[in-house]
């Protein structure tokens, strides 16, 4: 199975949250860091479909409130900002705000 990030909506879905590290190295020359979860470039990869997740990917300027609504913003990160089902869809709820560094937990389940 093929999953391609897409800037535009289109009646896109999302799929799941990306669980690995993605680079793109000469493994001729370096190794990939099994510490941080590493995969080449156009290599096998986790997508987390149900669950949670702490990120720092949360569009720049959103504020999130425990309870508040996440969904996925045009550039694939969350966002507390709904502009319509097929441009912004929900993704899940934000289970704490963003701390001092920008991370906040997110639960969501896009198994259909």
């Amino acid at each position: 199975a093929v999953v391609i990030y897409s800037s535009t909506s289109s009646g896109k879905v999302p799929v799941g949250c990306l669980m690995n590290d993605m680079v793109d190295v000469d493994l001729t020359k370096h190794h990939l860091n099994p510490y941080k979860d590493e995969v080449q470039k156009g290599g096998k990869v986790n997508l987390r479909t149900f669950g949670y997740v702490t990120t720092n990917m949360i569009k720049s300027g959103d504020t999130p409130a425990v309870g508040n609504r996440a969904y996925l913003a045009a550039d694939g990160r969350v966002t507390v900002t709904n502009t319509g089902a097929t441009d912004s869809p929900a993704v899940g709820i934000f289970l704490s705000q963003k701390d001092q560094d920008g991370y906040a937990k997110v639960s969501f389940n896009l198994q259909k």
